[in-house]
């Protein structure tokens, strides 16, 4: 049995008035505006894509943090429903939103929030069981033909590069522990898109590559050419290690981006099987 409301005029509520109050609530949703200002943080972002179940548990964020906001549309509501029906003048606000909380719809419009936000830097990481390359590789070879992880890079690459820009971000490697990384801009659309159990990822051909060392802030040019769109399987070797990330570049480790300083990053769709 439903409860009724009781006021201090010992005033109730019928059923049959009740259900006609919430077929009001129902077809009458709050929606919440977002300021052109108003973005998903990095931190939001980030263990969104951490999380297999992140952009739901993103939007109970969203709620827990705009909860204010969310009961002055609550009431708002309430009040709409007074207007509406003019028996209800004499109840309390406060009574009203308790018993029909239920009803008391708000659309959080997350659509236009992810709009809001700017495309995100991303890294795509190609991990190995190698250790990466560094410029104590060299051993007096520039090229680099003896490392093993060039090797296996080369070999996913399938031939789609410049060779010239290839041996470029050879010659320029300074540091240690570099790993081959894809890199752009992507549009958070894209990044809801993944699947969790994504099996392979393909890379435009208009992405910047190189090799860069997240643990020290340092690398190379990045500035492999590609000359056609890549696909990679996300475990593509024999061991554990040998798999592909995706990588939210300013949220991890040192950041291209704070290494580099770089503008005009290409903005692409990741785009995942």
């Amino acid at each position: 049995m439903k409860r009724k409301i009781v006021t201090y005029k010992e005033e109730t509520i019928s059923e049959e008035l009740r259900n006609k109050y919430i077929e009001f609530l129902k077809s009458n949703e709050q929606t919440v505006y977002w300021d052109y200002n108003d973005q998903l943080s990095l931190e939001q972002i980030k263990k969104a894509m951490n999380d297999p179940e992140g952009w739901i548990n993103l939007e109970n964020d969203i709620w827990e943090n705009n909860i204010d906001y969310i009961c002055t549309l609550e009431y708002e509501l309430i009040k709409k429903l007074k207007e509406e029906f003019s028996e209800l003048q004499d109840f309390d606000n406060s009574e009203l939103r308790e018993e029909f909380l239920d009803y008391l719809s708000v659309d959080l419009n997350i659509k236009n929030l992810i709009r809001n936000t700017n495309d995100v830097r991303i890294r795509v990481v190609l991990h190995s069981n190698m250790e990466g390359i560094g410029w104590t590789d060299r051993e007096g070879d520039i090229s680099f033909k003896k490392n093993e992880y060039v090797k296996q890079i080369r070999k996913l690459l399938k031939g789609k590069y410049e060779e010239k820009s290839f041996q470029q971000e050879l010659d320029n490697i300074c540091s240690s522990v570099n790993q081959f990384i894809f890199y752009f801009k992507a549009p958070i659309e894209s990044l809801m898109n993944i699947k969790d159990n994504w099996k392979s990822i393909t890379i435009p051909k208009e992405a910047w590559a190189g090799f860069y060392d997240s643990w020290n802030g340092s690398g190379s040019v990045l500035e492999i050419k590609l000359t056609d769109d890549i696909t990679i399987k996300r475990q593509y070797g024999k061991t554990e290690y040998d798999k592909v990330s995706i990588v939210l570049d300013q949220a991890s480790k040192y950041s291209v981006e704070e290494t580099y300083g770089l503008c005009g990053v290409p903005s692409i769709n990741i785009i995942t099987k």
